[in-house]
């Protein structure tokens, strides 16, 4: 499926697709795929559970992924280089 969707939108490298999810299944999924994988612990499965398939991160809840993913400060950036006139000069 991972792989479906990246070639439906021209990704061809897949260290540039985060595979987020809450269940060991998601994490075999996207280390299949080949990308960078972040378990949530927001299901069913516990933390011992999805640590033993080695995701690349484990966060409490998918509320934690902009953080830990450096996108609040992307976002951040590009707030305000709205609200200063400058925006369209970085990228997304």
């Amino acid at each position: 499926m991972v792989q479906a969707a990246m070639a439906a939108v021209g990704v061809t490298d897949p260290r540039a697709v985060v595979k987020v999810g809450d269940t060991v299944v998601d994490v075999e999924e996207g280390k299949a795929a080949g990308c960078v994988t972040v378990s949530v612990l927001s299901g069913t499965q516990g933390r011992a559970a999805l640590e033993a398939a080695a995701p690349d991160l484990v966060l409490p809840s998918v509320a934690e992924l902009p953080s830990a993913l450096g996108l609040v400060q992307v976002v951040e950036a590009a707030a305000a280089a709205e609200t200063d006139g400058t925006h369209g000069s970085g990228s997304l």
